[in-house]
Formats: structure tokens, C-alpha cells, sequence
């Protein structure tokens, strides 16, 4: 029988997240999920894509200090 999460919180009641990095992502996938409303796979590109932003900004970053 599979288990899908409907409300906030579901994830740790399954024990799907737990206090490891990958549990940390995942709550965080929930709480994204939960509190806009996307589908899950938007929420996955979502974040997809703030990460790479944040990494080439950390990158522009160190350039323009070492310049």
C-alpha cells in the first residue's frame, strides 16, 4: 500500500525524514510542498534552479573579491 503525504508532517510519521542531510532535504521538499502548493515535481525544479543561482552568485562573488 503506498502512503502519499497530505498534510504537513507526514513525511516524519512515515519516517521518511530523519536527521540526516538527505532527511533535511526532504523535509524541506514538504515544507516547500505544503506551504505554496506546487506539484512536486515543481518544487524539484524550483529548487533546482535556486541552487544553481545560488552557487553562480557565490562564484561572481569570489570573483569580484579577489579582483
Amino acid at each position: 500500500m503506498v502512503e502519499i503525504a497530505l498534510k504537513f508532517g507526514d513525511f516524519k510519521a512515515m519516517r521518511l525524514a530523519n536527521f540526516i542531510p538527505v532527511g533535511f532535504i526532504e523535509e524541506f521538499f514538504e515544507i516547500l510542498h505544503f506551504t505554496t502548493g506546487l506539484p512536486w515535481y515543481y518544487n524539484t525544479i524550483h529548487t533546482y534552479i535556486s541552487f544553481i543561482q545560488y552557487v553562480f552568485y557565490l562564484i561572481s562573488l569570489h570573483r569580484f573579491i579577489n579582483l
